[in-house]
């Protein structure tokens, strides 16, 4: 799923890892001080959060722990079948089967999952904007072509 974000939104990655790296510099400025230091050891992801859910619906949300113009990346697994994730605020509903990666403006876009048949699995991972904030790191802007004009000079 990170690499997926280097892809669609090289400066929220790079945010993500900087963030990451402060942390790792500075333990004590996060609440769980140096014990996050065996956590960042293991941690392979540029996003600060993870949220899962088996075998629900999640109703329609908005999430408000990010800015708008980052994405918060869902991946689903598992074997069951009617899977759909719906963007009640812009009237899309989208087939939503095991494997699939999904990139949204998660505070942006009020979605939610129905039931659906089977076992279910979703992975979410996103970015705290207090955790950017704490650590210094400027926040990542909209993503745009043009970003992909100037990493590749």
């Amino acid at each position: 799923m990170g690499a997926f974000l280097a892809i669609a939104h090289p400066t929220l990655y790079e945010a993500g890892c900087k963030a990451l790296r402060n942390i790792a510099a500075n333990p004590t400025e996060v609440q769980e001080g140096e014990a996050v230091l065996d956590i960042l050891q293991l941690w392979a992801s540029p996003f600060s959060a993870y949220a899962f859910s088996s075998n629900r619906a999640s109703p329609f949300h908005r999430d408000n722990y990010s800015r708008p113009q980052w994405y918060e990346m869902l991946a689903t697994f598992g074997p069951y079948t009617g899977g759909r994730l719906v963007f009640a605020n812009i009237g899309v509903e989208v087939q939503y089967d095991s494997g699939t990666m999904v990139a949204l403006s998660g505070k942006l876009l009020r979605h939610g999952v129905p039931t659906c048949s089977g076992n279910r699995v979703c992975i979410a991972q996103y970015m705290r904007d207090n955790v950017h904030a704490r650590m210094s790191v400027k926040a990542a802007g909209w993503m745009t072509t043009e970003l992909y004009d100037i990493l590749s000079m």
